[in-house]
C-alpha cells in the first residue's frame, strides 16, 4: 500500500513546519506533496529546508482544488492523504490515527474530525463532511481529475462527498482530538475572515443545494463503518 500525501499551502508559513515535521515522522507514508499556491510569504523557503518533501510551486494562486489536481498528477501512491496545511496541533500520532483505517482495510475512505469541530456535530452526524483531511483511493480521484481542476476554490470537499456517495465507499470519520485549524477571523482579521466564510459557502452550494448538503450529511452517515 503506497499512500501519497498532498498538502495544498497558500500562507502558511506559520504552520508548514509543524505539519511537515508531523508526517515526516510517519514512515507509513509513501511520499509527501506540497503544492505551494503562489504564496507571497515565506512558505515556500520553509518547506524548501526538507529534503525529503517534494515542492510543486503554482505560478499564480490557482486555488485549493486546482493545486490538489496538480498534486494528484505528480502522485505515486495507489491512495491519495488530502492533509490541510493550517493544522494546529498536528501530530504524527494523529497522522497515524488516520491512516491505520487503510492499513487495516477497515474502510475505503478516511475523514478527520478535528478537536475544534462543534461538539453537536460529532453528537448528530459522527462525521465531518466539509474537513479537509481524508484519504481516499488514487485510481478514482484520477478518473474524476479534470473535473476537480474545473472546481473552485471550496468546491472540492462536497464533489468529492458525491464521489464518495455514488460509489458507495466505507468511511471511517476519525477524532483528532487535539488537531484544530485557525478560524478565517483569526488569521484573516474580522472583515477577510467573514468574507472567506461567505465565499467557502457560496462556493459549496454550487455543487450541492443546502437540502443537498443535508442529504450528503444523512448519506455519508449510513456510510460511516462506525456509528455512535
Amino acid at each position: 500500500m503506497k499512500i501519497s500525501c498532498i498538502i495544498p499551502a497558500h500562507n502558511e508559513e506559520k504552520s508548514i513546519a509543524n505539519t511537515l515535521r508531523a508526517v515526516l515522522e510517519v514512515t507509513e507514508l509513501f511520499e509527501i506533496i506540497v503544492v505551494n499556491d503562489c504564496s507571497t510569504d515565506t512558505t515556500k523557503e520553509i518547506v524548501e529546508t526538507f529534503s525529503n518533501v517534494r515542492l510543486l510551486n503554482n505560478e499564480k494562486n490557482e486555488g485549493k482544488s486546482k493545486s490538489i489536481a496538480r498534486g494528484i498528477e505528480a502522485s505515486g501512491g495507489n491512495h491519495l492523504f488530502f492533509l490541510d496545511a493550517d493544522l494546529l496541533g498536528l501530530s504524527p500520532e494523529a497522522v497515524r490515527s488516520l491512516i491505520i483505517p487503510i492499513q487495516n482495510k477497515q474502510a475505503d475512505v478516511v475523514i478527520s474530525f478535528r478537536g475544534n469541530t462543534p461538539r453537536w456535530l460529532k453528537k448528530l452526524v459522527n462525521i465531518e463532511i466539509i474537513s479537509g483531511d481524508r484519504i481516499v483511493p488514487a485510481p478514482l480521484m484520477i478518473k474524476h481529475l479534470e473535473e476537480i481542476k474545473a472546481l473552485q476554490n471550496f468546491e472540492l470537499e462536497v464533489f468529492l462527498n458525491k464521489i464518495i456517495i455514488q460509489n458507495k465507499l466505507r468511511i471511517q470519520s476519525v477524532l483528532i482530538e487535539n488537531v484544530h485549524n485557525d478560524w478565517k477571523i483569526k488569521k484573516r482579521g474580522l472583515w477577510g475572515g467573514v468574507k472567506g466564510e461567505v465565499l467557502m459557502w457560496r462556493d459549496i452550494f454550487k455543487i450541492v443545494s443546502p437540502i443537498g448538503y443535508v442529504y450528503q450529511n444523512f448519506r455519508m452517515y449510513q456510510l460511516l463503518v462506525e456509528k455512535k
